[in-house]
């Protein structure tokens, strides 16, 4: 059977888009149809901005209206706010003054980037200043990153990658997991000040009593969907114990 146009753009990774003059679709492939969620039959002789729900609120957008308009080739990553969702558009030129969109979900890269910045903001500005702080993410509070004080705190366990119950099980105040745990569910930050931990604070099997004002945050991903929390604790042992 002759390879056609049409069976070469259903069977590529990418969607396929294609608009006339007027910047409405005349045709698109099966993935196009899985990634923008319309069946072809219900969009062609739509605009991509009638097809995408939102998505001129993509602060994207104009950027990606003005290659279409320019007539060049390039590739932009574009977010949609409504779908929670990263796309990486190629914009091809076709005979006729129309244009051809070549596009990607790239959502989970975008989440991985977005992540990597995180941990890379936390060690560039908060490595050396004498606070605690860890971050934990996933359902499981997975330690991400431990600057310098917490790492101290620990004795310099290794316990990145462990989640922070598996990593602190000498820990006797089980209640601050609960209340961790509360917060990545909840979304709601918790504070507390002068709060009583007996920990194993060298790593040598003896549990030794401190006192910190403790602070929990949930950290969210561009979607506002809660992926970790963040723990800032002060000690305050030298302060004098709470009433």
């Amino acid at each position: 059977m002759p390879l056609t146009v049409e069976s070469l753009l259903n069977n590529i990774l990418e969607a396929f888009v294609e608009l006339d003059r007027d910047l409405r679709i005349i045709s698109m492939n099966a993935n196009a149809e899985a990634l923008l969620r319309r069946d072809a039959a219900g969009a062609l002789g739509q605009t991509l901005e009638e097809v995408i729900p939102d998505a001129s609120r993509s602060q994207h957008w104009p950027a990606l209206a003005e290659i279409i308009k320019s007539g060049r080739q390039e590739t932009i990553s574009v977010f949609y706010p409504a779908q929670y969702r990263w796309h990486d558009v190629t914009v091809i030129p076709v005979s006729g003054g129309g244009t051809g969109l070549l596009m990607r979900d790239v959502t989970d890269r975008q989440w991985h980037i977005r992540r990597e910045a995180e941990r890379v903001y936390l060690k560039n500005v908060f490595e050396d200043v004498p606070v605690a702080i860890t971050l934990l993410r996933g359902k499981s509070l997975v330690i991400e990153y431990m600057n310098a004080f917490a790492r101290q705190l620990t004795g310099s366990r290794s316990v990145v990658g462990l989640g922070v119950r598996e990593a602190f099980p000498d820990l006797e105040q089980r209640e601050l997991f609960e209340t961790i745990e509360r917060v990545y569910t909840t979304g709601k930050a918790y504070h507390a000040r002068r709060v009583h931990v007996s920990f194993d604070r060298d790593n040598d099997g003896r549990l030794e009593d401190g006192y910190f004002d403790i602070s929990y945050h949930a950290v969210c991903d561009f979607d506002s969907t809660v992926s970790g929390v963040l723990s800032i604790s002060i000690e305050v042992t030298d302060n004098g114990r709470p009433e």
